[in-house]
């Protein structure tokens, strides 16, 4: 179980925070150059990941609570004051994405952009709770600057994404005039 969840952080922390930027790099490079940039094989890929990782969310979250008694544990954050939210993070995390099995929306990259926002909403919480706190009990060293506390845990998987779909943009456009030629 233990190199299981070793394998969740790994992909959810280097490929899955950075869908959303990924697919919005995609999404204007589309716009900018929508004459010469295919990007229907990058949604494709894009689709099977969040399918795959969602797969392994679910059999993770199923496992956790079967056989590593967490069934407690979920049923009281589920009843609680903020079970709402729970079940929010819950549903956009593990249900939301196997709408990507209806073709039709799994090709459109503003609905792409939805689910990969909505998958890591969790996340963008959890850090936006973490660090407000920190800001108010004012854990901060004295000689921290505070902006990169605040913008390191953002920062990174934006420019992973941005990085990457740039990549792909020029992959696209180049492939293109190599197989015409």
């Amino acid at each position: 179980m233990e190199l299981f969840e070793e394998l969740i952080f790994w992909i959810d922390s280097n490929l899955a925070l950075s869908l959303a930027p990924l697919i919005l790099t995609l999404l204007i490079g589309q716009k900018l150059f929508f004459k010469t940039l295919d990007v229907s094989n990058y949604y494709l890929a894009i689709r099977l990941f969040i399918l795959f990782f969602t797969f392994l969310n679910i059999l993770y979250f199923f496992l956790d609570i079967l056989f590593f008694n967490e069934l407690e544990a979920f049923i009281q954050r589920s009843s609680g004051p903020y079970g709402f939210i729970y079940g929010f993070l819950l549903f956009s995390s593990l249900f939301l994405p196997l709408s990507l099995f209806k073709k039709s929306w799994s090709q459109n990259g503003y609905y792409l952009l939805f689910i990969a926002v909505f998958l890591k909403i969790g996340w963008f919480f959890e850090k936006f709770v973490i660090i407000s706190t920190q800001l108010h009990r004012d854990y901060l060293p004295e000689n921290e600057i505070i902006y990169s506390s605040i913008l390191n845990p953002f920062l990174e998987p934006f420019v992973k994404g941005f990085i990457v779909g740039l990549i792909l943009i020029m992959v696209g456009m180049f492939r293109k005039k190599w197989l015409h030629k």
